[in-house]
């Protein structure tokens, strides 16, 4: 679940806003490089989804977190968090066996030392990393009708989404909400995505933008799709006010688990 958080206005967006923000999948090469399906293509981000899930490790990385409020083109604050972010996964309920629990050691505020485990600023998104990890899970593709545009090169595929009409019984999305992104033709995996909700719940009512890129990263042996970027833009409902974020991930390591046997402390029986 991940709901957004401003400090400023009382606004709270639904976990499907920031739902499937994309996954990150394992690399999987078909045989051929010709037009796939929309059925095919719908497959494969499926089957990438559930292999990304079995097997994609606990891992941490360096994260820069800027969320800024605007009054049209007026900066009017601007918060910078450096943070060590650690995502570690945990057992979930029945439609979501595996889930992903986000930590965070702060190191710098606007580049002044700083402590504690909360990112800061205007707007503040708990949970959007766990969210970008995974898209295209079958709860988030029945929730959503797609379309394969015209292809910008060879080398790529173009899938739009929209939000179907019965959202009510589907967590995964918004009324109005829509999409698109950008695959890797042979591996199937994301490069781009971009959401448009139209009316983000909370007070203001105002439109909710995010987008994500991707990038193959190294964890432990294993290669994996995973976030680079992460940027929302949140608008006001007749207001001139502006809310946006923007998150970088670099440095990605497998978080390795260790454990030390300490010698026992109890004196010696004869």
């Amino acid at each position: 679940m991940a709901p957004c958080i401003l400090k400023k206005m009382p606004l709270r967006l639904i976990p499907s806003i920031l739902i499937p923000l994309a996954a990150a999948l394992l690399f999987t090469v078909p045989s051929s490089a010709q037009q796939p399906t929309l059925d095919t293509v719908l497959t494969r981000l499926q089957e990438n989804s559930t292999i990304y899930t079995l097997s994609l490790p606990n891992f941490f990385v360096d994260e820069t977190f800027t969320s800024q409020e605007l009054t049209g083109a007026l900066m009017r604050q601007s918060v910078t968090t450096v943070s060590t972010l650690r995502v570690v996964h945990k057992p979930g309920e029945a439609n979501k066996p595996v889930k992903t629990v986000e930590s965070r050691e702060v190191r710098t505020i606007n580049n002044k030392p700083a402590h504690g485990d909360r990112v800061k600023g205007p707007m503040v998104l708990n949970g959007s990393f766990d969210t970008a990890l995974t898209m295209f899970t079958a709860s988030h593709i029945t929730c959503f009708t797609y379309k394969l545009l015209p292809s910008p090169d060879p080398k790529h595929l173009l899938l739009s989404f929209t939000a179907k009409d019965a959202v009510r019984s589907c967590p995964a999305s918004i009324e109005g909400e829509t999409g698109q992104a950008l695959l890797d033709l042979q591996t199937m995996q994301p490069i781009h995505i971009d959401r448009t909700v139209p009316h983000a719940e909370g007070a203001g009512r105002g439109t909710f933008l995010w987008s994500i890129d991707f990038t193959p990263t190294m964890l432990g042996d294993r290669l994996f799709n995973m976030p680079t970027t992460i940027r929302t833009q949140l608008g006001v409902f007749n207001s001139p006010y502006i809310f946006q974020t923007n998150a970088t991930y670099t440095n990605y390591h497998r978080l390795a688990v260790s454990s030390t046997i300490l010698p026992s402390t109890s004196p010696p029986q004869h």
